[in-house]
């Protein structure tokens, strides 16, 4: 993706600027733990070194879980921005363009969005409940922490703090992605399993969901 198709983006949401923001792609609910996420994020936008940064809540849900947690980002001065539903062309725009993606969730099976934001070699930040967490941890690709306000204070405040640390870690999540879920992986997992039940073997295989990533195109096969 260019720049220009990144910045499409900010121009469709112009309150942004030229602002750094950390990305949430998601189904707002109350399991994503989102209002302890604003919550952490309105303390540290209070502090000069943060004040130009940016939260972007992209989703929708309940019109109750919804309006409480923009009550909750109604004192953040503007700094946290609902987007609702993203098309995928803006979407892939948003993923590009952010800075951190967040997904701080009492529990994820998977966690799609982290996968597609590390195809992007955008970091991330997750809960421990993530499933993706210890491959988060395991490749260094961005930052695994608890689920109260001050845990995600905390490791937020390490991740908006470090530009180099930021690229560091996406680079590591893109490779990891490549390596994990690429076609090539998925294809050799797929052959074994196919030998596994010719031979009737009992012993289990693991297989990977098949989630076929790019930067541009993310599908996922049946």
């Amino acid at each position: 993706m260019n720049v220009g198709e990144r910045e499409s983006f900010r121009r469709s949401y112009p309150e942004l600027g030229d602002s750094p923001y950390i990305l949430v792609l998601s189904r707002l609910h109350p399991k994503k733990n989102l209002a302890s996420l604003i919550e952490a994020f309105n303390a540290l936008s209070q502090r000069k070194d943060f004040a130009s940064w940016r939260l972007v809540i992209a989703g929708d849900g309940e019109v109750d879980c919804v309006a409480a947690l923009k009550w909750l980002a109604r004192n953040s001065n503007g700094r946290v921005i609902f987007t609702g539903w993203l098309s995928n062309g803006v979407k892939a725009a948003a993923l590009n363009g952010a800075q951190l993606l967040a997904l701080p969730s009492f529990q994820e099976n998977f966690g799609l969005c982290v996968a597609e934001a590390l195809a992007c070699g955008v970091p991330v930040l997750v809960s421990r409940r993530v499933n993706l967490a210890a491959d988060v941890l395991a490749a260094r690709a961005g930052w695994v922490t608890g689920l109260g306000p001050g845990e995600l204070e905390s490791a937020l405040a390490a991740a908006m703090s470090d530009a180099a640390e930021r690229e560091r870690r996406g680079q590591a999540g893109r490779k990891f992605v490549a390596e994990r879920f690429g076609f090539s992986q998925v294809t050799r997992e797929l052959v074994a399993l196919y030998h596994c039940v010719a031979a009737a073997n009992a012993q289990p295989v693991v297989i990977s969901p098949t989630y076929h990533l790019t930067d541009n195109d993310f599908t996922h096969s049946h």
